[in-house]
C-alpha cells in the first residue's frame, strides 16, 4: 500500500474550540494599555521636558 494511500485514508482533523468574540474582546483589551494611562503618561513628560527647558531659558 502506498503512502498516499494511507493518508488519504486516515484523515486527521485538528479541531480547536473556537473562542467566542466575547473572549477575543477580552484577550484584546487585556493586552491593549489605557489610553487615558497613555495621555496622562504622555502629559506629565511634556511637562517635564518644558520644565526643563524653561529652567535652562
Amino acid at each position: 500500500m502506498s503512502l498516499s494511500r494511507v493518508f488519504r485514508s486516515q484523515p486527521i482533523r485538528i479541531r480547536r474550540p473556537v473562542p467566542k468574540p466575547v473572549e477575543i474582546e477580552a484577550r484584546i483589551e487585556q493586552r491593549l494599555p489605557d489610553p487615558a494611562e497613555i495621555l496622562d503618561a504622555a502629559r506629565k513628560e511634556a511637562q517635564a521636558i518644558l520644565d526643563e527647558a524653561r529652567e535652562e531659558a
